[in-house]
């Protein structure tokens, strides 16, 4: 599967992309936002789950997903072995011990923790990334009124980032017609041989950004301070209803966030 296929916009119909790019930016600061007040791993565990939701109703298939998948396991591993092992909070339930190294109890929840908040902000974004067009977020991100600079700024990375993912990976097929499988190799070889497609995807890189910089000038970038569209984008009744419902979400995080009711980042190790 081509790498940069994993970031680019994927068009369907489906209650996810038809929604306004302001309601789904205002979904994922909603979840974010609720990542960071809440530390329950059931109450995190139960936010991933809602981001996992809003995935499969976007029906992104599964040749795309899986990555995602396999990156969800690789983090919640590693951020759990590590910080069981490395933890600095108080540690009072040992696991095991391996000579010096002491696996924890806290430290586990802790990572078990920290990852939940990954998974899910990553899930959301992901998700806002595969089912919004590039152009159409520049337009959301206007409508909120940041400077127009800014929001062309997060529309070219989106579509520049596919393009060094296909680089990277042209040049590791033109490695391997060459002869040079990567896994018959010494190390030393291996990296002079990164080093060197990683040059050549830099090279090929500032190429592409100075023709869109060209682009960009032929075409009176910042000619004049205002700019007008085309398209308007006027947020639909279902827009405002879901706007509505994160809204109210988002002032019963905030309360719950004052209010504490045990759901601080520490909740998990009191009692």
């Amino acid at each position: 599967m081509i790498l940069s296929s994993l970031f680019k916009y994927y068009q369907a119909d489906t209650l996810i992309h038809r929604l306004d790019v302001r309601v789904k930016i205002i979904f994922l600061i909603v979840l974010s936002s609720a990542c960071v007040i809440f530390g329950n791993p059931g109450i995190l565990f139960g936010l991933w789950l809602v981001s996992l939701a809003i995935l499969f109703t976007a029906r992104i298939p599964w040749s795309k997903s899986k990555y995602l998948f396999y990156g969800f396991v690789f983090l919640a591993v590693t951020v759990g072995l590590t910080q069981g092992l490395f933890y600095y909070g108080p540690r009072i339930h040992l696991i095991f011990q391996i000579g010096n190294f002491k696996f924890y109890q806290e430290g586990l929840i802790y990572g078990l923790i920290q990852s939940l908040r990954s998974l899910t902000i990553l899930t959301a974004g992901w998700t806002l990334a595969l089912t919004t067009h590039p152009m159409d977020l520049l337009f959301g991100l206007r409508k909120f009124k940041f400077p127009f600079e800014f929001c062309f700024l997060i529309a070219m990375s989106l579509r520049f980032l596919p393009q060094i993912l296909d680089h990277i990976q042209a040049n590791y097929q033109a490695q391997k017609a060459r002869g040079f499988v990567f896994s018959k190799f010494s190390f030393l070889d291996k990296w002079q041989a990164l080093m060197r497609m990683l040059s050549t995807v830099l090279l090929t890189s500032l190429q592409t950004a100075r023709d869109t910089a060209l682009a960009i000038d032929l075409r009176a970038f910042r000619a004049y301070p205002k700019r007008t569209f085309v398209r308007e984008n006027p947020l639909r009744a279902q827009d405002k209803i879901w706007m509505f419902f994160l809204l109210a979400t988002a002032v019963l995080i905030v309360i719950a966030g004052i209010k504490g009711w045990g759901l601080g980042p520490n909740s998990a190790y009191r009692g």
